[in-house]
C-alpha cells in the first residue's frame, strides 16, 4: 500500500471514529444522518425523539451517549433545537405541540378500535372463491 492510500484510509477511519474521539464535531460524519432524517420528517412537521433518531438514523449497536453527543453538537451548532424530548429544525418548535396533540387524539381513536372490530366481525360475508363442495 502506498503512502497516499494509507493516508486516505486513515483519514476515513478517523472521520468515522467514535464521537468521543473527535475534537471537531462540526466536520463529523456522525452529524449527517440525524440531520438528513430530521430534514425528511420536517416535510411532515413531525419532530423526533432522540431514541427515534437513534433507531432510524444510526446503525444498531451505537450507544445512546454517542447519539446524544451528536445531537447536542447539532444543537450547539444551531442547526437543531431540543424541547420536551424532541429534536427539530430551528424555528419549528410549534411542531412539538402539534405532535403531542396528534398523539393524544390518536390514543382516543385507538380506544374505539375494539368496538369497531366487534361490529365488523358481526357482519356476514361471502367467501371468494367459494369452497369446493
Amino acid at each position: 500500500m502506498n503512502s497516499t492510500s494509507e493516508a486516505a484510509s486513515s483519514a476515513v477511519a478517523g472521520a468515522w471514529a467514535p464521537l468521543s474521539e473527535q475534537p471537531d464535531l462540526s466536520r463529523s460524519p456522525w452529524l449527517e444522518p440525524p440531520l438528513r432524517l430530521l430534514l425528511y420528517f420536517d416535510i411532515f412537521d413531525h419532530p423526533l425523539t432522540g431514541h427515534e433518531i437513534q433507531a432510524l438514523a444510526y446503525p444498531p449497536g451505537l450507544s445512546w451517549s454517542e447519539v446524544k453527543r451528536a445531537l447536542d453538537a447539532l444543537v450547539k451548532l444551531e442547526v437543531l433545537e431540543h424541547h420536551a424530548d424532541f429534536y427539530f429544525l430551528i424555528g419549528k418548535r410549534a411542531t412539538v405541540a402539534a405532535r403531542l396533540d396528534k398523539a393524544q387524539h390518536s390514543r382516543a381513536l385507538w380506544q374505539k378500535v375494539p368496538r369497531s372490530v366487534r361490529i365488523l366481525a358481526a357482519f356476514p360475508f361471502v367467501r371468494y372463491p367459494p369452497e369446493p363442495a
